[in-house]
């Protein structure tokens, strides 16, 4: 399925009352485009904004049929949202269905997004950086590359590791801001 710009999704098909408000499409909008600066799915991001604007908790199919995304992206996204505590599952009387409301408080939100996302991804390139550290020693030892590639990429990778050390450095003080 395709995605579908807010004019082209049928009234009966969604709440027509977050459809019709220029203010709710454009946090739509923008939560899509901000997701995809962060490299994620653009659906993911148009999900947290519907719901941050979204006055009623709304169901998986709400979501899927007021964005005009598939059914998996709806519901990749929403799980990725509430590991990261953007959003999370709310209990609707007298329905057995999941719904989903934006959590408001920031401060949560980007808790989550950090435990589950940067501080892993930070504490893994580690070993990935010993992993190309030592396939370059490999790469000069058999002769796949030549000294002067050798030394440039040796360069580079240092500084790298800096890099990476200084991030590595700023865990305990980022952990305590939380």
């Amino acid at each position: 399925m395709t995605q579908m710009g807010f004019d082209a999704i049928p009234a009966n098909q969604a709440r027509s009352e977050l459809l019709k408000s220029k203010a709710k499409q454009e946090m739509v909008e923008i939560g899509g485009r901000l997701a995809q600066t962060f490299g994620l799915p653009r659906s993911t991001g148009q999900i947290f904004g519907l719901l941050y604007f979204s006055s009623e908790p709304l169901s998986l199919m709400d979501i899927c049929q007021m964005l005009g995304i598939s059914k998996a992206s709806t519901s990749t996204g929403a799980r990725q949202l509430v590991a990261w505590g953007a959003i999370r599952k709310v209990w609707v009387p007298g329905d057995r269905k999941d719904y989903y409301q934006a959590v408001e408080d920031f401060g949560e939100f980007l808790k989550g997004s950090y435990r589950s996302i940067i501080k892993p991804r930070i504490q893994s390139s580690n070993n990935r950086l010993n992993q190309i550290e030592k396939a370059l020693s490999n790469d000069f030892k058999e002769k796949n590359i030549c000294s002067d590639q050798y030394e440039y990429i040796k360069l580079k990778l240092a500084r790298l590791k800096k890099l990476h050390s200084k991030l590595a450095k700023l865990i305990p003080i980022v952990e305590k801001l939380f």
